[in-house]
């Protein structure tokens, strides 16, 4: 499958990623490079407050560079042995919760393959997946909204396989500049077992909710611990993070479950924050009222 042949083969493209937000598009194009196996580059050509800026994997680390800050972020790579088995299990939930069908037709002159995930109740395309059929790279996605809008999409507007590529370009090198900040950002992903031994306070958060979502690993963030739950396409975060941020100005105050909570929504990304005796918990994601109330009932 593509999820795992991904960053598998060496290539130089032009790629066009977007969202939509509150009716509006945000996009913007890059040139990628990837080499085989595991180091990628992407620099960024449009908007003009992104040109300029350039990331990097090369395998170990990933470096950010922003232009206009003059601002490198330093987190771990994409390609670990975690976030590989972080994919495997994502991938074993869309088999588990999602219908998935399959058609073939062309893309960019080559012969692609056009898998479909769609709800199993509904029938509704959740993300459809251009895919090619002799290097298996995802040429094109498209990830829908319930009302069956693209909320998200990316494609390559021009790829070519295999070219020559010197390896000094996934070679970070420290901008010259004298006012570059850099910032060092180490979050690592515990399993959940290996975080329920580092935090006993998690033996009585659940994990696994409706059948669906599964915690699939533990993120340590600066002043706490983040768990991020999947059933494979929809995701959502659950944080234990002393202090909480501030909530935002559209958050309203509900009662759910008997519970009171202050809960907001920006298209279909959802929070809520509830406070239980002496703990304050705060969800983002892709939620929905089952969850929710799932959610405050199980998490104390």
């Amino acid at each position: 499958m593509a999820w795992s042949a991904e960053n598998q083969v060496s290539f130089v493209g032009v790629e066009n990623t977007g969202i939509y937000l509150d009716g509006h598009r945000e996009f913007n194009i890059s040139r990628v490079f990837a080499m085989a196996p595991n180091k990628f580059r992407r620099e960024y050509i449009y908007p003009p407050e992104l040109a300029g800026d350039i990331l990097i994997d090369d395998g170990n680390q990933r470096y950010y560079y922003q232009a206009k800050r003059r601002t490198v972020i330093i987190k771990p790579t994409l390609f670990s042995p975690e976030q590989k088995q972080l994919q495997e299990r994502q991938l074993q939930l869309i088999y588990k919760n999602y219908n998935i069908t399959q058609s073939h037709s062309k893309f960019l002159d080559r012969d692609i393959t056009k898998v479909t995930i769609s709800d199993k109740e509904d029938k509704k395309p959740i993300l459809a997946l251009w895919i090619d059929n002799e290097t298996y790279t995802i040429l094109k996605r498209e990830l829908y909204s319930p009302d069956g809008k693209i909320r998200q999409y990316s494609f390559y507007a021009e790829i070519k396989f295999n070219p020559t590529l010197n390896n000094s370009l996934f070679v970070w090198q420290k901008p010259s500049e004298l006012l570059t900040t850099i910032e060092q950002k180490g979050e690592s992903i515990l399993s959940i077992q290996e975080a329920q031994k580092k935090y006993p306070e998690l033996s009585s958060m659940p994990t696994l909710l409706n059948n669906e979502y599964e915690c699939l690993g533990v993120r340590e963030v600066p002043n706490g611990i983040v768990l991020q739950f999947s059933d494979g396409i929809r995701s959502f975060l659950v944080f234990n993070i002393k202090p909480l941020p501030p909530l935002p100005p559209i958050a309203t105050e509900k009662n759910i479950s008997g519970r009171k909570v202050f809960y907001w929504r920006v298209d279909d990304i959802e929070g809520i924050v509830w406070k239980y005796k002496d703990k304050s918990f705060l969800v983002i994601g892709q939620l929905g009222q089952n969850i929710i109330e799932r959610l405050i009932e199980d998490i104390k």
